[in-house]
C-alpha cells in the first residue's frame, strides 16, 4: 500500500450527523451514498462497501430500522455508517448489541463515534510508519496486528460485561 493511501485512511472521518442527507433514500441512493462516503476505506476498487443483500440482512437482524415506503431514514443511514466499522471487528449479533446499548445510553451515539474516530486517528497518525526499511515496516505490521487482535478481544469482553450488567439490572 502506498503511503498516501495510509495517510488517506488516517485522515478519514465518517460524515458528521449533520452531513447525512435529511431526506430518506431509496436502496440504490443509499448504496451510492455509502460507497461515496466510505470509499477511501476500501482496500481495492473492487471491494463492495455494502450490497443490497447486506443491508437487507442488517434490517432482518434488527440492526438498523427497516425502510419506510422503501426509503431509509437519516438514522438508518448513520447506523449503516457505524455498522461498516463495527462489522470489521464484530459479528452481526454483537454489532446489534452494541448499537442497541449505544441507543439506550446516548441519543447522539453516532456523533460520539465520529468524535472518537477523529481523536483516535489523530493519536495514531504520529505512531504509523509510512517510510523506513522493510524490517521496520514488518515490525510495524506485527505491532498493528497484535494491537488489533488484542483490542478486538478486549472489545468483545467489554461488550459481554456490559450485556451482563444490563441483564442483571432487568
Amino acid at each position: 500500500m502506498q503511503k498516501n493511501q495510509i495517510k488517506k485512511i488516517l485522515e478519514f472521518v465518517d460524515p458528521n450527523y449533520e452531513m447525512i442527507p435529511n431526506i430518506p433514500l431509496y436502496m440504490d441512493q443509499l448504496l451510492d451514498y455509502l460507497k461515496s462516503s466510505l470509499d477511501p476505506l476500501a482496500r481495492s476498487e473492487s471491494d463492495s462497501i455494502f450490497t443490497k443483500t447486506m443491508v437487507n440482512n442488517y434490517v432482518k437482524a434488527s440492526v438498523i430500522a427497516p425502510p419506510e415506503k422503501k426509503k431509509y431514514s437519516k438514522d438508518a443511514i448513520a447506523d449503516l455508517l457505524l455498522v461498516y466499522h463495527l462489522k470489521q471487528v464484530f459479528s452481526i449479533q454483537d454489532t446489534k448489541k452494541i448499537i442497541d446499548l449505544a441507543r439506550s445510553e446516548n441519543q447522539i451515539y453516532y456523533t460520539l463515534f465520529t468524535e472518537i474516530q477523529a481523536q483516535t486517528h489523530e493519536k495514531i497518525k504520529s505512531e504509523i510508519l509510512t517510510e523506513g526499511s522493510k524490517q521496520a515496516q514488518i515490525e510495524q505490521l506485527f505491532k498493528l496486528s497484535v494491537e488489533a487482535s488484542s483490542k478486538k478481544i478486549l472489545a468483545e469482553r467489554l461488550l459481554d460485561q456490559l450485556i451482563e450488567t444490563q441483564e442483571s439490572k432487568e
